[in-house]
């Protein structure tokens, strides 16, 4: 019996298993088949990994990590914060084929001061970009019109010119009236998106 193949005829990974392309992780907020829900506001953000010449970059994987809507992430150190929400793992993994993501989520909470990010964040979500001859590219993602972005550690060590390439622009709503965010993240570019060397806060 034929199976799919996804290693790629060059010999540059990082390749993976098809467990790890489960079409389920693009949408958190299906949780056991929707038995129950996360808490919080539901969205749908957009976007492709673009080159220098505006064309789609495939295949990439895209992991995308974020806080629940209160604003807390799901860490081995906060498993038992009662404002953890049971129902969301924030985790989300995609294979692009095609270089475009969708990712239906909750809308995050503003994170609040902690060990690891002593300041308070703006509603983010955290992607990890894996491509051919790549080890990994980290961003993160903010939402257009979002008052906290005015103060968020990491925009405002941005300078001024850049923080809008990382902002999601709010576009007209789906078919069943849920928000819709787009971003595209442009490699070796004039107007590249900002990219980091850790995962940070």
């Amino acid at each position: 019996m034929e199976t799919e193949n996804y290693t790629c005829e060059d010999t540059v990974g990082p390749y993976y298993a098809p467990a790890f392309l489960d079409d389920d992780r693009q949408n958190l907020t299906n949780f056991y088949d929707y038995l129950v829900r996360p808490k919080g506001d539901v969205i749908i953000v957009q976007g492709a990994i673009l080159d220098r010449d505006g064309n789609p970059v495939k295949p990439v994987l895209v992991e995308a990590w974020q806080a629940d809507a209160n604003g807390r992430r799901r860490t081995s150190a906060t498993l038992e914060d009662a404002d953890l929400d049971p129902w969301f793992d924030g985790y989300s993994r995609h294979y692009c084929d095609d270089g475009t993501f969708e990712l239906t989520t909750i809308m995050p909470g503003a994170v609040p001061p902690c060990r690891e990010s002593p300041s308070a964040r703006a509603p983010y979500i955290t992607l990890n970009l894996y491509m051919d001859g790549t080890e990994r590219l980290a961003t993160q993602i903010f939402f257009e019109g979002r008052p906290e972005n005015e103060s968020d550690p990491l925009l405002l060590s941005l300078p001024e010119p850049l923080r809008p390439r990382l902002l999601a622009r709010r576009m007209p709503d789906n078919s069943d009236g849920v928000p819709v965010y787009r971003i595209d993240l442009k490699l070796r570019c004039a107007d590249e998106t900002p990219f980091f060397e850790d995962r940070f806060g």
